[in-house]
């Protein structure tokens, strides 16, 4: 868990400011990978947020090791990667229908929902190892990164939602459903086998606060 600071409720009501999303990551990851992610989250900001919560405000997207010292931000969001990210190339493996544990969670104080998101990057690869018909497209690391970077920034909008509408409540379609399949991940992604149909497609958790 990580710790809150005194002022950290009162940034979850700036979501209407300038914002900066500022992404941490618990291993290393490729350079390429974090290009992927940076661009793809700001994509999904930019594309996918509900009108009513879109507002004017300027979202930027960058990595937490690289943010300069003593840099001043009218609101902030912090990301944390956990877990392997770089999804590592393994054989395709079998899973039960629902996994368990969450694919991102948030922090809620008091009631009060944080700008902290936590996603689980290993949890992630699960559940895309899981589809056959992903496999060849995971072989090629270009394609590898995409799809995870994709799988990444649905599960930050997700939480992000959460964050801006001060609401764990979920509907039953779109981004803001509880619980994501592979094909839910990669909505949007151009790779054809992200597309393609599965009889009985394991799925996880999108998201839960933690907390009071």
């Amino acid at each position: 868990m990580i710790a809150r600071s005194a002022h950290a409720a009162d940034l979850t009501s700036g979501l209407d400011k300038p914002t900066t999303v500022v992404v941490f990551s618990d291993r290393r990851m490729e350079p390429q990978l974090w290009g992927d992610i940076l661009s793809l989250a700001q994509q999904e900001l930019a594309t996918d947020r509900p009108p009513a919560i879109s507002g004017s405000a300027i979202i930027t997207v960058i990595r937490g090791d690289q943010m300069p010292l003593g840099i001043k931000v009218e609101s902030s969001i912090s990301v944390y990667l956990h877990g392997d990210c770089n999804l590592a190339l393994r054989s395709s493996i079998a899973l039960p229908h629902h996994i368990t544990g969450a694919l991102g969670w948030v922090e809620r104080d008091h009631g009060r929902i944080l700008p902290f998101v936590h996603i689980d990057c290993s949890l992630i690869g699960d559940l895309l190892r899981s589809r056959p018909a992903l496999l060849a497209a995971l072989a090629d690391p270009t394609q590898r990164f995409q799809v995870m970077s994709y799988a990444i920034a649905r599960v930050f909008l997700h939480e992000y939602l959460h964050i801006a509408t001060q609401s764990d409540a979920h509907a039953r379609y779109g981004v803001t459903k509880s619980e994501f399949d592979v094909k839910d991940l990669l909505a949007g992604a151009p790779m054809t086998a992200a597309n393609t149909e599965d009889n009985d497609r394991p799925h996880a958790a999108a998201g839960r606060a933690m907390g009071r």
